[in-house]
Formats: structure tokens, C-alpha cells, sequence
């Protein structure tokens, strides 16, 4: 369960109970300081970990009688620590996923480089023998075109490895 730092300080603390999503939201935008926060987005944001934590049980949602406004209660199963166990948990599982996925793709980059330096090798002798052996030059062209099209598809997935993992290495 992914729940946002603040968020959970904001709960944990012992004197909030019985507090509404507008509350929480005044609060983090206090503890967040920043005048450029859509306070219409983070109030989504808030309740949606707000809904998180009641199908958790650690929150007892109440809706006034008039359907206007919302109040979330601590339950018996409510326990910061505990809070902060399951957020430890979900982060350093995606991190070491993450860390496993970036491996896999520099072995593949690592393979594919090796390929690209075959291709290139055998393009690279292709044109020689082509040069020696001017009158085999209809059947080297041949070769030395599909070398050209392996080299350019070899490139193009070494580009695009290189881009997921500069992406995924923005995120760790």
C-alpha cells in the first residue's frame, strides 16, 4: 500500500481523530509550504489514502446525514507503527524490483552491444571480400544489405534500452 509520508505524520499524530478530509488537506498544505499545490488535486490525493487506510480497517469512515461532509475515526487496528511497517515495506520492494529490472536490461544492453560488434565485423568483412573478389560483388551485396539492416535494428534497440534505462534510473 502506497500512502503519502505526510499524510501518515498527519494521522499518527495522537490528537488527531474524528477529522475530515479538508482538515488533513489544510495540514499538508501547511506542512508542505508550497503556494503552487492544486488544493483541489490534494484533496483528491488525500482521500483517496484516506480510503486506503478504511478498506485497511485502520479507519472508520462516517458521512453526516446530510451526505455533505465526510469524518474518519481511528479504529482499535489503527497503530502508527504499524503504519510505518507497511510503508516500508511496498518501497523497498518496488526499489529492489526496480534494481533487479535495471540489471536485466544492462545485460541486455551488454548482449546487444556484443551483437552490434559482430554485425559489425562481419559487414566490415563482407566489403573486404566484396573488394577481393569483384566478380562475387551481386552475391556480397546481398549480405552486406542484410548486415546494414541487422546493424540499424541493433542500434535502434540499443537506443531504446538506453532510454528506459536512463527513465528507470530517474526513478530509483
Amino acid at each position: 500500500m502506497k500512502l503519502d509520508p505526510v499524510i501518515k505524520t498527519i494521522i499518527s499524530m495522537k490528537n488527531i481523530d474524528r477529522f475530515s478530509v479538508t482538515e488533513i488537506r489544510t495540514a499538508y498544505l501547511a506542512l508542505m509550504s508550497d503556494e503552487e499545490l492544486d488544493s483541489q488535486k490534494i484533496r483528491q490525493f488525500i482521500y483517496d489514502d484516506l480510503h486506503k487506510l478504511v478498506k485497511r480497517g485502520w479507519l472508520v469512515k462516517k458521512t453526516a446525514s446530510n451526505g455533505k461532509e465526510s469524518r474518519f475515526t481511528k479504529t482499535e487496528a489503527f497503530d502508527p507503527e504499524l503504519i510505518a511497517e507497511e510503508l516500508e515495506q511496498p518501497f523497498t520492494k518496488p526499489n529492489s524490483k526496480l534494481s533487479e529490472t535495471i540489471k536485466s536490461l544492462y545485460l541486455d544492453l551488454s548482449a546487444l552491444n556484443a551483437d552490434l560488434l559482430q554485425c559489425m565485423g562481419a559487414l566490415d568483412s563482407f566489403l573486404n571480400l566484396k573488394q577481393q573478389h569483384p566478380e562475387l560483388s551481386d552475391e556480397f551485396n546481398e549480405f552486406i544489405h542484410s548486415t546494414k539492416e541487422q546493424k540499424h535494428i541493433l542500434k535502434g534497440k540499443i537506443a531504446a534500452t538506453e532510454e528506459i534505462l536512463k527513465k528507470l534510473k530517474e526513478k530509483k
